[in-house]
């Protein structure tokens, strides 16, 4: 079924865009510290050392490892600039990304033109170019994953079918746990509880081997660095109100919050659970998205990405705007445009500015003001597709594919 993919005019240019687009502003400009960390990494590996002692930032499994080790070996044959080959891997997956959307719009009744013009705004969309590109991040390559076994799970029609979703989901979280998320929304969509089983098993099986070797060796570091890690409180959302509007009311809450936000967020989950059940599998996973990035303590940039793809698939518009606001906000972000007292993320390479960490704290107020619209709109975006959801009568709500396997 995936090899299918890339067997169609379409689709393959559909990808040539995508990756085209971020190939050439990735050469263009170094990247953030996320580009930094792998060369570093891989350098402590080869002289012996354990680069998950020696580098706090890094957190990403070793497969990983291995396989940019392998890119930069490869890409110091041809003398390809470091900071590119550590990208390709998230540019392709961009490129993935965009192709399979364009697959799951044609197989849903969307019709080939739209689907291209669908594909096209994933292609093209500034908020992915700029955190592939210009950032580094890597979160495109759990994302592709997680749109795959959707793409599986919507698309296909043979058990074999339920087996690559599942075997994609455990790459996506093999890359990092977000993705373990989504699990069970998948499950719901599954009759048998034989088959939730031989699906929860083959989701999990990718991280279990991925772990496996260092989880007798160091059992706290698998725990911190790839199941609870996540971003620092106070720059986003209700961590960052009270960086806003700071009284003895604000700072109290965002404290409670940053210690307790993750039990509110499994709440919503398990709600939303309930709610979905007979839903539609991408607009269920888009609003699943919402409402993580809305609630979630930390923040990354990259986070910002993940409500792109199943929002193009499920047809909301909203994702237009949403883009046009984050754009601006990277704008900010990325310092194109400069304001006293922000410092933005640096990106044009080692060795970064010398800003003092005290400083950089001292920025938490004017960057959390700059991020609340987008949080707003997040919000509101998200509280409009749960009101959709409550109105929706159960029995049309269902696609025809949101049940499956007997």
């Amino acid at each position: 079924m995936f090899p299918d993919l890339f067997m169609h005019r379409n689709a393959l240019l559909i990808f040539t865009v995508a990756v085209l687009s971020r190939f050439i502003p990735a050469l263009m400009v170094y990247g953030s510290a996320d580009v930094l960390e792998w060369p570093i990494a891989v350098a402590l590996y080869e002289q012996g050392q354990d680069p998950y002692m020696q580098n706090t930032v890094f957190n990403w499994p070793p497969f990983w490892l291995a396989v940019v080790r392998f890119l930069l070996h490869g890409g110091a044959i041809v003398k390809l600039p470091v900071h590119l080959v550590v990208k390709l891997l998230p540019i392709m997956s961009d490129g993935v990304i965009a192709l399979v959307i364009y697959h799951i719009l044609v197989k849903t009744g969307a019709g080939n033109r739209k689907a291209f013009i669908g594909s096209l705004f994933y292609a093209l969309n500034p908020v992915s170019i700029v955190i592939t590109s210009v950032h580094g991040n890597f979160i495109s390559i759990p994302l592709a994953f997680l749109v795959l076994a959707s793409y599986s799970f919507l698309c296909g029609d043979k058990p074999v079918h339920v087996v690559l979703s599942s075997l994609a989901l455990g790459c996506g979280i093999m890359s990092k746990i977000w993705p373990a998320v989504a699990l069970p929304f998948f499950l719901v969509r599954i009759v048998s509880w034989k088959n939730r089983g031989v699906f929860t098993l083959l989701a999990i099986m990718p991280v279990v081997f991925s772990l496996f070797p260092i989880y007798f060796i160091n059992k706290d570091l698998v725990v911190d660095r790839f199941i609870t890690y996540q971003s620092q409180a106070g720059w986003w959302g209700l961590t960052g109100i009270g960086q806003v509007w700071p009284s003895s009311f604000t700072t109290a809450f965002c404290n409670e919050y940053a210690k307790h936000g993750a039990k509110v967020l499994v709440i919503a989950i398990i709600a939303l659970l309930f709610v979905s059940r007979r839903c539609d599998l991408a607009r269920t996973l888009s609003v699943l998205l919402l409402v993580v990035v809305f609630l979630m303590n930390g923040f990354g940039p990259q986070y910002l990405v993940m409500l792109l793809p199943f929002a193009v698939i499920s047809g909301d518009r909203w994702f237009l705007p949403y883009s046009m606001l984050v754009t601006v906000l990277f704008c900010f972000e990325y310092g194109l445009f400069k304001i006293p007292g922000c410092y933005g993320i640096p990106v044009t390479g080692p060795p970064y500015p010398d800003i003092s960490y005290d400083a950089f704290l001292a920025s938490a107020r004017i960057t959390n003001m700059l991020r609340l619209p987008v949080w707003l709109f997040i919000g509101v975006w998200a509280g409009k597709e749960l009101v959709g959801f409550f109105k929706l009568e159960s029995g049309l709500t269902a696609r025809a594919s949101s049940v499956r396997y007997n």
